[in-house]
């Protein structure tokens, strides 16, 4: 035994660089260390896996309208707007603008000749064109598959105001929750659309979504709803006015005469301060006479005649809106002494969640005025405003002056944490998505209760981005819909950020012609928000713990989102959807759907550890192969010793 132990070891070298040699290195690879080598690549493997299936990095691979998928190329954009495309840059010229939102590819194989303007645009939203003096016409339309996601198909016929020959393009849309892009071919010459631009698109991948999703519920989890990420922030908003209207020395509307009318607003600190508009919350004695004048022709026969004016206009006043309109001036340049209201009494009052101010209908609305505060209710202050009830009238009766206000206001109301948005620093771009968030009255009626209100969400584009009459400020038009209510509601972009309080709605005699909604620039309140010193916030606390929490629950950290629910629930009682978020998250957790936060990082740094312990054992399998050589060597230089001797 002393003898083989001796023979087990030999020392390659001489002094302190010699190599220590193992009978175990006469073979040139251990099966042990490959045994660790697949041991340990089999537990990446699953790492991976898990780590994949927790971060949800799987992706759909659906191809458009049938086209194959082809092997997997070597430059990726991925967009924070839903989707990613793989696309070799040895074929395609792709630019990447995320200032636009939007990917442009150029250079597309086979696109000679008439197709060298041909591209494609994919871009975050509806689709939208970026030359000036274009108008799009559509002239079909139909569903086709992108991307294994049901999209909308238009094809637009495009005209130039300096061209004569028009060109077309195909807008593929596609909205789910998580994604809403168009992918748009543009520069064709008809409405076929090339081979090579459906080739390009092989590599678009969109992020698989949940089927089934029941509306309100957030299946989906890594896309907070724009909606829920606004809606506890817009306020409903009650101006209450009460008094004694007269006419010269004829008491109108009786002993007690009460005018009630609803808007909404949103906060914009964390203070209390809530932006609306001005003819929500501002209101005289001239403001309800006028509006009594449309339909109260025996009052409007009394003031015309107080006008001197004779009696048989009045049918024709009544039946054309610009007589009408004249007739409304009057009201504005009548003196105090003609029309006047004595004893009046007025109250803001703004309802934070849920719970509505109930407006008794026969009953003397003057009880109103005396309600306190509850947590849900509160009375707020006029701190500002910008508004003339006189600029609807010079707009009817076509006066040059126009708008002379910008009809903004400001309130404030006892309350700390509230949740406020941030305000956009940009100019909205024509085309842009927008939402908007608020309170129609017609949204109220007898099909609902009426003991819970809720705000409305309406989606639409920005049409056109003008000049107001008499160059008072920027009014963007859009095709989102609104009514009577929503009016100083915010104006949202996909971003989250408010460009603007909704403000007008236009519709015009025509039947034909649709109603049309007009949006009050941001930049109005702002400079409204300076002169009085109020102090706008980026995003309050409260609204910063709320967007964190949708956040962790739409990553399915459940019992994180849970706490962050139940502080935003604590800072502010009245926040309209912290309870429904604090259930959901418990249910989730208590059904084993929690994904801990933890969790990731150490699937991470396992992947790592493995790593570096799968380096070790080719660093072990290669120094063993070294020795072995040696041992080789040295084995041969012994034979040949003893075959000289």
């Amino acid at each position: 035994m002393g003898h083989s132990r001796k023979q087990k070891y030999v020392s390659w070298g001489v002094g302190r660089g010699s190599v220590p040699l193992h009978s175990k290195h006469r073979h040139p690879y251990r099966k042990k260390h490959f045994a660790a080598l697949a041991a340990v690549g089999l537990v990446v493997a699953g790492l991976c896996v898990q780590v994949g299936m927790i971060t949800g990095t799987a992706v759909d691979t659906g191809v458009v309208a049938g086209v194959s998928t082809s092997a997997p190329p070597q430059h990726v954009v991925q967009s924070p707007y839903g989707y990613a495309l793989h696309i070799d840059p040895q074929r395609y010229d792709v630019v990447d603008e995320p200032q636009h939102a939007q990917t442009i590819i150029r250079g597309l194989e086979g696109a000679r000749g008439p197709q060298a303007a041909a591209r494609l645009r994919i871009m975050s939203g509806g689709y939208r064109v970026q030359e000036q003096d274009v108008s799009l016409h559509p002239v079909a339309q139909r569903v086709d598959d992108v991307a294994g996601r049901r999209a909308e198909r238009v094809t637009y016929r495009v005209s130039h105001a300096l061209l004569s020959v028009p060109s077309y393009a195909v807008a593929w849309r596609m909205q789910s929750p998580g994604v809403d892009i168009t992918i748009a071919a543009e520069g064709l010459l008809s409405p076929a659309v090339p081979e090579p631009l459906m080739k390009a698109l092989e590599g678009l991948r969109l992020p698989a979504t949940a089927e089934g999703q029941v509306a309100g519920e957030r299946t989906d989890g890594r896309t907070a709803m724009l909606s829920d990420m606004v809606s506890p922030s817009v306020v409903r908003i009650y101006h209450i006015v009460c008094g004694q209207l007269y006419l010269g020395q004829t008491l109108v509307g009786g002993d007690q005469l009460c005018d009630a009318s609803t808007g909404s607003g949103f906060f914009v600190n964390d203070s209390g301060h809530i932006a609306t508009n001005g003819h929500v919350v501002v209101s005289d004695a001239r403001d309800i006479f006028a509006d009594m004048l449309s339909t109260n022709p025996v009052l409007l026969a009394d003031f015309l005649n107080a006008n001197g004016i004779r009696s048989g206009a009045i049918d024709d006043t009544l039946a054309a809106p610009n007589l009408l309109a004249s007739a409304v001036a009057l009201v504005y340049d009548a003196p105090d002494e003609l029309v006047r209201m004595e004893n009046m009494r007025q109250a803001i009052f703004v309802a934070l969640g849920s719970e509505p101010l109930l407006l008794p209908r026969d009953a003397d609305l003057s009880a109103v005025l005396d309600l306190q505060d509850t947590e849900q209710l509160k009375r707020a202050q006029l701190e500002g405003y910008d508004y003339s009830a006189q600029d609807m009238v010079r707009i009817a009766l076509d006066d040059e002056r126009g708008f002379v206000s910008s009809d903004v206001a400001l309130l404030k109301i006892d309350a700390t944490n509230t949740p406020a948005l941030p305000l956009s620093v940009r100019q909205a771009p024509q085309g842009a998505d927008v939402t908007l968030v608020g309170f129609p009255t017609d949204a109220e009626n007898d099909l609902v209760s009426a003991k819970v209100i809720a705000p409305s969400v309406t989606r639409g584009t920005i049409n056109s981005v003008r000049l107001a009459a008499g160059a008072n400020g920027t009014l963007y038009q859009s095709d989102a819909d609104a009514s009577r209510g929503s009016s100083g509601g915010p104006a949202v972009l996909n971003d989250g950020r408010v460009f603007g309080l909704l403000t007008y709605r236009f519709a015009s005699d025509e039947p034909a012609d649709a109603a049309k909604s007009y949006i009050r620039d941001i930049a109005d309140l702002i400079a409204l928000a300076k002169r009085n010193d109020v102090p706008i916030s980026p995003a309050g606390s409260t609204q910063q713990l709320w967007r964190s929490g949708l956040a962790a629950y739409g990553g399915q950290h459940y019992k994180d989102a849970l706490a962050v629910f139940r502080q935003v629930k604590q800072q502010y009682p009245a926040h309209r959807l912290a309870n429904g978020y604090i259930e959901s998250s418990t249910a989730a957790i208590g059904a084993g759907k929690d994904v801990p936060r933890y969790a990731v990082a150490v699937y991470y740094g396992s992947l790592a550890v493995c790593a570096a312990i799968f380096v070790a054992i080719l660093v072990m399998i290669g120094r063993h192969y070294t020795r072995h050589r040696l041992w080789r060597s040295h084995t041969l230089g012994r034979a040949v010793l003893r075959v000289v001797h």
